[in-house]
C-alpha cells in the first residue's frame, strides 16, 4: 500500500472528528457498505499498486446469525505504460456474533466500553481474468462506548487453493455521524497483499429480528 494511504486515512478520521456526535448505543450486523479501496501486491522485492471499489453486505437474522457478502473490484498498475490489470474479489458467508456486553457506569460517570464478540466462515474467490477459489475464517470484536466511534479488530485465517493458507489482519475505525450512517477507514492485510480503504457504512439495524 502506497504510503499516502494511511496519513489520508488518518486525516478523515480527523476531519470527521468535528462533525456533531452521535454516540454509539449498539452496533448493527444489519448494514450496506461502499468504500473506495487503494490496495498493493508484493511480487518478490516489486510492489504493485492499484485502487478500485467494494461494497459489502450484511443482513442479520434470528440466533444472533447473519448472512455477509462482499465485492471488490481492483485495477492493478502492474508495469508503467501498460494496461492495467483487474483483480475481482468476492466473498459469500456466513456469522454468529454474541449479544452486547459489558454496559455499565464507569469511572466520573462514563459508560464502560462494551463489545460484541463474531466469528464468521466465506468463501472467496479472487479473479484476474482466471479465477482461484478458497475460504476465511475470522474472528474479532467490535467495541462501543460513550463517544460516537467504534472499533472492529479481526484476525483470521485465509487459504486458496494453489498456495499455503495465512493469517489475516484486519482493524476499521466507524465513525457515527447520524444514528444510521458511518464513516469508515481501515486495513486488511493478508499475506503479500495489504488494502487501505474508507467509505460511508448505512446500518439497519435489526430488520429480520
Amino acid at each position: 500500500m502506497k504510503p499516502a494511504s494511511v496519513p489520508t486515512s488518518l486525516a478523515l478520521v480527523i476531519a470527521v472528528a468535528g462533525l456533531p456526535a452521535h454516540a454509539n448505543d449498539e452496533v448493527s450486523y444489519t448494514y450496506a457498505e461502499a468504500s473506495y479501496v487503494r490496495s498493493s501486491v508484493d511480487v518478490g522485492s516489486t510492489s504493485i499498486d492499484g485502487d478500485g471499489g467494494r461494497g459489502e453486505l450484511s443482513i442479520e437474522f434470528p440466533g444472533n446469525i447473519y448472512a455477509i457478502g462482499s465485492f471488490e473490484l481492483n485495477d492493478l498498475d502492474v508495469l508503467p505504460g501498460l494496461p492495467t490489470v483487474d483483480l475481482d474479489i468476492l466473498t459469500a458467508g456466513v456469522g454468529w456474533h454474541t449479544h452486547l456486553s459489558g454496559e455499565g457506569d464507569g469511572v466520573m460517570g462514563f459508560k464502560q466500553d462494551r463489545w460484541s464478540l463474531f466469528a464468521e466462515a466465506r468463501f472467496i474467490q479472487y479473479d484476474t481474468g482466471v479465477t482461484t477459489d478458497g475460504y476465511k475464517a475470522r474472528v474479532g470484536t467490535r467495541v462501543v462506548n460513550h463517544t460516537n466511534f467504534e472499533f472492529l479488530g479481526a484476525i483470521g485465517y485465509e487459504d486458496i487453493e494453489d498456495s499455503n493458507g495465512d493469517l489475516t489482519l484486519e482493524a476499521r475505525l466507524l465513525y457515527s455521524v447520524t444514528n444510521s450512517v458511518q464513516i469508515q477507514v481501515g486495513v486488511d492485510w493478508f499475506e503479500d497483499f495489504t488494502r487501505g480503504f474508507a467509505g460511508v457504512r448505512f446500518d439497519f439495524g435489526s430488520i429480520t429480528r
